[in-house]
């Protein structure tokens, strides 16, 4: 089997915006300190091979934008993060062979082979950190963002600075990444982080322009440390019906190790990875049941 992959790059951006020194030095004037990374590409995603053939002209892009300001004893921080993946993808995705995980169509049924544009709104949260002796109290509010479950989602690696394709493992380690309603809590000390989250628990519907609120029905917990290059986190979440086709209750679990070497102009990144998930069999059964009763009827 032959297998070709070209990716011509023909737009890599990324800017980086702070504010200026003068805010900084005078923070009555202006307490607040603004951050803005941006990254775009687009070329041609040429894929031959003896089974299946692509060739697509795309983009993948995203623009991340925080800002910071103290308040009380604490510090607030607003952030954001779009897409303009809706439009400058195909409805069915980036074609990427043994990519899985998602669904595409109506009715929908699973997307194999193709990686899904990512929504408009990728994140909209807020952060309050409230430090107290050694120990750091966290709160956070999302109206689209992140639950305590799993390592860093890939657009946030060094990885991603120079390739935007997603890894084969995006869907399972990071299928909640963007989650729509999440509200979390936690506290660090040293190089240890301990947090929890309630959060819907279904993912994203194909509308890319659009907020998927939903009952906070799902919860994760996870313990996170960060030493210099290295990091790791252990996490666990209960699910519900996290998936368009399969209407089942989920529990998963998942555990990974990474290390990132380089600055930014030879960022080097790599982790392995374990995503453990299980279905509910309580609720399997009783969607089940359902299903008969219909069909009798």
């Amino acid at each position: 089997m032959r297998i070709t992959r070209l990716i011509a790059a023909c737009l890599v951006g990324s800017v980086v915006a702070t504010a200026p020194a003068r805010a900084q030095i005078a923070p009555a004037l202006n307490p607040w300190q603004w951050h803005i990374d941006a990254h775009a590409f687009f070329g041609v995603n040429h894929q031959d091979r003896k089974f299946r053939d692509f060739t697509a002209w795309e983009s993948q892009n995203w623009v991340m934008g925080m800002g910071q300001r103290p308040i009380g004893k604490g510090t607030l921080t607003l952030s954001s993060m779009l897409s303009l993946e809706p439009v400058t993808l195909k409805d069915i995705g980036s074609p990427q062979v043994f990519q899985t995980g998602e669904t595409f169509g109506n009715p929908p049924s699973a997307l194999i082979d193709y990686q899904h544009p990512h929504d408009l709104f990728m994140g909209l949260g807020s952060e309050y950190r409230r430090p107290i002796s050694r120990v750091t109290l966290i709160a956070g509010l999302d109206l689209v963002g992140a639950p305590t479950l799993g390592p860093q989602a890939f657009m946030h690696r060094p990885s991603a600075g120079d390739n935007p394709q997603a890894p084969l493992s995006h869907h399972h380690m990071d299928s909640t990444h963007i989650t729509p309603g999440v509200v979390r809590a936690g506290l660090q000390l040293g190089w240890w982080r301990a947090e929890a989250s309630a959060f819907h628990g279904r993912e994203p519907d194909q509308d890319r322009f659009d907020i998927d609120f939903g009952a906070l029905d799902s919860a994760a917990a996870r313990v996170s440390w960060n030493r210099g290059a290295w990091s790791a986190q252990v996490s666990a979440a209960t699910l519900t019906q996290p998936e368009l086709i399969t209407p089942y209750d989920a529990k998963r679990v998942t555990a990974s190790l990474a290390y990132t070497s380089g600055g930014p102009e030879n960022a080097w990144h790599g982790w392995p990875g374990l995503d453990r998930t299980a279905r509910s069999t309580a609720t399997s059964r009783r969607n089940y049941s359902k299903r008969r009763s219909g069909r009798r009827r």
